[in-house]
């Protein structure tokens, strides 16, 4: 407990206002003074941000209620009573001197409310994260056109008529969140409303930034979505793959929590006083629509490595033409940040090795370029070769990047983060019947994965003299199913009583693992 206080402090020292409080938006290159001394909301959350993952880590006590009462003082100075939402911008002293709202700038308070409610098992940070999101749907969506604007007026009223493809994504993200975490809780009803508002506005996100031309999405529109710009921002193309990929597990698999395949899985054991409140995972093969979602993860990361990245100094570009060609070649940390994340969900997603080979160049990349060997803490522009376009320090990625790279360190170190992609079910359970008859059961299996599999059912299933087929071997395309009916007949003459039977699958070829499914017969 002690080490996480004090590398929580090393993080955020040299940005701290030591008079009021707070961190400082930016300061010079050898942390000396403060360039701007302003507090922007993002950084303020993000600094709250860091007690609460310490919290998460540790489930210590004392960081529980040191997270609390980080995440309180920054909603309580930054909180509009009046209108809903948050103010963007304070003076040094904490005057409110922006009081826009951003949905982009303050997408950071509802993954703290729900990480801290996470921790502390307290319904009322849930609640509040909840009145946020409602705030936000209900005074910010656009009824005329769809989807959210970039920024509002301190009453809600469009403070421009822009949107852009990361304020949906972060939007679309609350949502996911809100059935994730609130569906065991006293306010299932609501998870209920925002998982299937969540469908709704991915199907309407895919439709509206689609690039139905060239591929990939645009990232800037007006009101009624004609893209703006051409250009295609980076970080935002990966924020939206993060996004769909807790859309497809809310709309399939459904895999949250300490579990191997979920987007934070880190192989280390979770503590004994932990409690998962979530949903439970899915009984059921993965649907059309789900799938649909996973593989747009998989193809936007492939964008990313195959059209946005740097081949010749690493790294990727910020933007690129609508044709995907590089448009701004200099390079952005926080572009970097945002798709490792986007890489991450898409390897635990696939297992595919391409995704794990960026992971680990660019996170040597961040480590070698991005750092400032003589006064600490990191740079955040960079030109094409990646040398400082500006040498002061900018907080957000400062408070950031360590997090982030700790976050990649299971994928780094080889630890299996990836989930079991085979689906394998038995239906009924059980039956009975009677000496001499048979029994039928259906087997539905299902290649969960995002490439081609063949797959075998046989090997440790038993008994297989009882089974018709004994065995079978399959090939399948991504998510596709195969069901088929399986005959058990018992021996001649078999006593009565109860016999359990199971089929196993695996890639066909040497077995290192397997899935299995099984019921059983009652023979009267």
């Amino acid at each position: 407990m002690q080490l996480e206080r004090h590398v929580m402090s090393f993080i955020t020292q040299y940005f701290e206002d030591s008079e009021n409080g707070g961190l400082y938006h930016i300061v010079s290159e050898d942390f000396s003074h403060a360039l701007d001394t302003d507090k922007h909301v993002d950084d303020q959350f993000n600094d709250a941000r860091i007690h609460v993952i310490g919290a998460m880590i540790s489930h210590d006590p004392d960081a529980i209620a040191d997270a609390e009462k980080a995440v309180n003082a920054v909603m309580t100075r930054f909180e509009d009573t009046t209108h809903g939402g948050y103010f963007l911008k304070a003076d040094r002293n904490w005057h409110i001197i922006d009081k826009n709202k951003s949905l982009a700038d303050t997408e950071g308070i509802f993954g703290i409310l729900m990480h801290l409610y996470e921790v502390s098992k307290k319904d009322q940070y849930l609640l509040q994260a909840l009145q946020f999101l409602d705030t936000a749907v209900e005074k910010g969506w656009d009824n005329t056109h769809g989807g959210f604007f970039s920024l509002y007026h301190v009453d809600w009223t469009p403070a421009c008529d822009t949107k852009d493809l990361h304020t949906q994504s972060g939007m679309l993200q609350h949502m996911n969140g809100a059935w994730k975490d609130g569906i065991d809780s006293p306010y299932a009803t609501r998870a209920v409303y925002y998982k299937n508002r969540a469908e709704e506005f991915a199907d309407f996100i895919l439709e509206k930034a689609a690039d139905k031309q060239n591929g990939g999405f645009f990232t800037s529109f007006s009101a009624n979505w004609k893209p703006l710009k051409k250009e295609k921002d980076l970080a935002h193309i990966a924020s939206l793959a993060l996004t769909l990929y807790f859309q497809y597990h809310n709309s399939g698999p459904s895999i949250w929590g300490p579990r191997r395949g979920s987007h934070a899985f880190t192989g280390r054991p979770y503590p004994a006083s932990y409690r998962y409140l979530g949903p439970a995972p899915s009984r059921d093969p993965v649907n059309a629509k789900a799938f649909r979602y996973g593989q747009t993860v998989i193809d936007t990361a492939d964008i990313l490595i195959e059209k946005g990245w740097d081949t010749e100094q690493g790294g990727f570009f910020s933007q690129l033409t609508e044709d995907f060609v590089p448009f701004d070649r200099n390079k952005i940390l926080s572009t970097q940040l945002s798709c490792l994340m986007a890489l991450n969900v898409a390897f635990r997603l696939s297992g595919f090795h391409r995704f794990k080979e960026k992971i680990v160049q660019l996170v040597k990349i961040i480590e070698d370029k991005c750092f400032d060997e003589q006064n600490g803490g990191v740079f955040h522009s960079f030109s094409p070769d990646w040398q400082p376009l500006t040498r002061e320090k900018a907080c957000g990625p400062n408070l950031l990047v360590n997090g982030i790279l700790s976050m990649l360190s299971p994928i780094i170190n080889n630890i299996d983060v990836t989930r079991e992609t085979l689906y394998l079910s038995v239906e009924p359970l059980s039956q009975s019947i009677r000496c001499g008859e048979s029994a039928q059961f259906t087997v539905t299996l299902q290649n969960q994965g995002f490439a081609p599999a063949k797959i075998r059912i046989g090997g440790l299933s038993t008994p297989t003299r009882w089974m018709k087929p004994d065995e079978k071997i399959v090939d399948l395309s991504s998510h596709e199913i195969h069901s088929y009916s399986l005959l058990i007949s018992p021996p001649e003459g078999i006593p009565s009583g109860t016999y359990y039977f199971e089929l196993t699958a695996a890639p066909a070829g040497e077995v290192a693992g397997y899935v299995s499914a099984g019921g059983k017969l009652i023979i009267m």
